[in-house]
């Protein structure tokens, strides 16, 4: 039995529907119950057989952060598909991302050990990786920096994944896939919704750096093979382009016929930003758009490599020439 951890969510949605395709009934979990019905409404928008489908998964609500939640939810499953998570860079959400990103897996992974799970797949970031000085490609042999500055989101996800490595030592298969930002449409909020509704602004900035992306089709693929392969105690990044920002805003303005201003926001100028929005958090009190982690993360020019998974099952990304599927 095949359990989906993070069910209701942009990718567990996705994963869910390819897998009722494939003729397997899946359980998923979810923590608010109101979520499930945008999964129903995902399934009908997608497939003529929608509401048939969607009768065939099994839902059991989970809180990861709930040990006693896992050890119900876990009863009676073989395999896992950990796609729960809290996404953030604001340092005051710190404490509720370790929470959820790295104590939440640390749950599943000590009661897969106890119960024997046959198969463990956990879906992390690219985030938790670091280009070498010398060189300005990331793969799979890249590894965490502690001398390099990371947002609480990338650090409670490199700590997720020292879960998951002692999983492997302790007997766990499992293995690790760190997606670039998955794009496709779907449940919100989803990364391609976020660029869309910014790129509707009169007047765009566009950061400095490359963005690495992966179509949400690609993901669900990928992990679904890997899941019935033989493969295990591995790492796979899964990226199919490394864009320019400025390529994909102007590719997205392009296909929406809009005509808007266009304006290069370099490390100054977000920096810049930075500084107001300090200023906003402390005399409005309003949250920060912005910390210098994540405006090296948008003007990061590293180039990331996930060609590694083609050598190990058969698989091709997505064609993206064009932004259609955004």
């Amino acid at each position: 039995m095949i359990l989906v951890i993070g069910g209701t969510g942009f990718l567990g949605s996705h994963l869910l529907l390819h897998l009722v395709k494939n003729k397997i009934s899946p359980i998923a979990t979810y923590r608010t119950k109101n979520k499930i019905n945008f999964v129903r409404i995902f399934f009908y928008e997608n497939d003529l057989n929608g509401e048939t489908l969607f009768e065939k998964i099994k839902w059991r609500k989970c809180d990861i952060t709930n040990y006693s939640d896992v050890e119900k939810s876990i009863k009676g499953i073989t395999k896992i598909f950990h796609c729960a998570g809290l996404i953030s860079f604001l340092k005051e959400d710190f404490d509720d991302l370790i929470n959820v990103n790295k104590l939440g897996t640390q749950n599943l992974v000590n009661l897969s050990i106890l119960k024997k799970i046959k198969k463990f797949i956990f879906i992390s970031s690219i985030s938790t990786l670091d280009s070498n000085q010398n060189n300005n490609e990331i793969n799979e042999d890249s590894n965490w920096d502690n001398e390099n500055k990371h947002s609480p989101y990338s650090f409670s996800k490199f700590h997720a994944e020292l879960e998951i490595w002692r999983g492997m030592e302790e007997g766990l298969p499992s293995i690790i896939v760190n997606p670039g930002v998955i794009i496709g449409s779907g449940i919100t909020p989803n990364p391609s919704n976020y660029i869309k509704k910014f790129t509707k602004n009169k007047l765009v900035f566009y950061p400095s750096g490359n963005i690495s992306f992966v179509h949400i089709d690609d993901v669900v693929s990928c992990i679904f093979k890997l899941m019935n392969s033989k493969i295990s105690n591995q790492r796979f990044i899964l990226v199919s382009n490394n864009w320019p920002y400025e390529k994909l805003f102007r590719s997205i303005l392009k296909k929406s016929k809009k005509k808007q201003f266009m304006i290069k926001a370099d490390k100054k100028i977000l920096y810049t930003f930075n500084f107001f929005g300090y200023l906003l958090s402390n005399f409005f009190f309003k949250k920060r758009i912005f910390n210098s982690e994540l405006i090296k993360s948008v003007c990061n020019l590293s180039v990331i490599n996930g060609n590694r998974i083609k050598s190990f099952i058969s698989f091709n990304y997505k064609e993206t020439n064009d932004i259609n599927y955004f």
